[in-house]
């Protein structure tokens, strides 16, 4: 799934602003913090995935935001998450261990993971 985002002002917290989803609930999201910083989170256990990219986003700017998501068994932990910034990975695990695939893909300031989804 592919986004691109131009940020104006960057957050006063870590928000998130790419994230996948079953029919209603998040699994995997890219959140970024007020110093411009990217992580992959792992919504469904609340754990992040790798490394932080550090002062990655600066305001004003377009970015091509990107998370690959192959969902395995569920409950077995083979799914595959990764992020990636302009083509560049910077977060990736292929243990990932969720209860349903992605069916779908939020993009923006989503302020609030707790919203239900058609």
């Amino acid at each position: 799934y592919r986004t691109y985002i131009r940020v104006a002002t960057l957050p006063s917290t870590e928000i998130p602003v790419m994230a996948l989803r079953d029919a209603s609930t998040y699994q995997v999201s890219i959140r970024l913090d007020g110093s411009g910083n990217l992580k992959l989170w792992d919504e469904e256990d609340n754990a992040q995935i790798g490394s932080t990219l550090t002062g990655a986003i600066s305001t004003n700017t377009w970015y091509r935001l990107e998370i690959m998501y192959d969902f395995g068994t569920a409950g077995v932990g083979d799914t595959l998450a990764a992020a990636s910034l302009n083509g560049n990975i910077f977060a990736t695990s292929s243990t990932q261990n969720h209860a349903n695939g992605a069916r779908g893909v939020d993009a923006g300031i989503l302020a609030s993971l707790l919203l239900l989804h058609p």
